[in-house]
């Protein structure tokens, strides 16, 4: 997990996750969403349970 947050989860591969921590950063500075970003590649083995649990919280 690069970022956690608690209203919605931004799930990012490779060069789209400095972009997607950027983005979290912004929608809780000027809207108070606060967003998680999850980096695929810490996912190590790849465990699909829990990027489809995501949607679920």
């Amino acid at each position: 997990m690069v970022r956690e947050g608690t209203d919605a989860t931004i799930v990012a591969l490779a060069a789209m996750v400095p972009r997607a921590a950027a983005a979290a950063g912004l929608l809780a500075e000027r809207h108070g969403i606060e967003c998680s970003v999850v980096d695929v590649r810490s996912l190590v083995p790849l465990d699909t349970r829990i990027i489809l649990s995501l949607e679920d919280a």
